[in-house]
């Protein structure tokens, strides 16, 4: 009697621990596997089918991250911590399933992120701006307007021949080797090289900004005010001292570029000049 009662103990026992087992594993589920068991149990309903005790189990169920089903195990493809049936996790451009395959990562139209089989991996490389083919190695992207060339497409409008160094993009779009584009260019008035890049008028002259300089004190005059005398460039504090002539009225020195003279060689501002008439 005393064996029986200890037997219908236990048993009592267990079924409280097998029932507090089964209410934490309720409580430790997530909301995805609520979600899942309430699909499941939907479908039985509708189908009639018995679900099997394999098939409640959510513990290693993952979801297809494109048709949002469950996925068996061993049939999985995972990508940058999402989840694809073997057949969902295809080639944007043709649709083939390329689960266990080689596959090239670009985007689509959309500007999202998108894969792409072997043999459609083309989709994804530059074209060549002139000839219109992929560029499958080198390309050269000179920076203008997003063009880009093969190595061998980037020549000289001019001459011709593959440009390999400096180029310079001209005014109608095309590109010239500098060789070819320096016997288009002004020449500097006082090195005499030509102008590749910026360059400054004055008095009818071309000039490299760095050779427009005082003749006396090589201090650069872009954007100053400077003087031509006897063919020399000369800043105006080196003006004043080498070749203004003084004013007779005010004595300061004339650098205008209207100077009156007198007879007897006295100079005057024309203002001061006027003044005294």
């Amino acid at each position: 009697m005393a064996n029986k009662e200890e037997d219908l103990h236990h048993q009592r026992r267990r079924r409280r621990m097998s029932s507090n087992i089964q209410r934490n594993s309720i409580n430790s589920m997530t909301e995805e596997d609520l979600d899942f068991l309430t699909d499941r149990l939907v479908d039985a309903l509708n189908s009639g089918r018995i679900i099997h005790d394999e098939e409640s189990s959510v513990s290693n169920t993952k979801k297809c991250d494109k048709c949002d089903k469950g996925i068996e195990e061993g049939k999985i493809v995972m990508d940058k911590e999402k989840n694809y049936h073997w057949d969902c996790f295809t080639c944007y451009h043709c649709s083939k399933p390329i689960g266990g395959e080689t596959y090239f990562v670009g985007k689509d139209k959309n500007s999202c992120e998108a894969r792409y089989c072997k043999e459609h991996r083309d989709v994804l490389l530059d074209t060549c701006t002139k000839c219109g083919d992929f560029i499958r190695d080198d390309l050269i992207k000179p920076g203008d307007k997003g063009s880009q060339y093969h190595p061998q497409c980037f020549v000289c409008s001019d001459c011709g021949e593959k440009i390999a160094g400096k180029f310079f993009l001209c005014n109608d779009g095309t590109y010239m080797c500098e060789k070819d584009y320096a016997k288009s260019c002004a020449y500097c008035s006082v090195c005499s090289k030509p102008i590749l890049y910026a360059h400054l008028n004055a008095l009818n002259r071309s000039y490299h900004p760095e050779c427009f300089a005082c003749h006396f004190c090589n201090r650069t005059l872009d954007g100053v005010q400077a003087f031509y005398t006897d063919d020399l460039i000369i800043c105006k504090e080196d003006y004043e001292k080498r070749y203004a002539q003084t004013c007779e009225k005010c004595e300061k020195k004339i650098l205008d570029e209207t100077i009156i003279k007198t007879e007897d060689d006295i100079y005057y501002h024309k203002l001061c000049y006027y003044e005294d008439s």
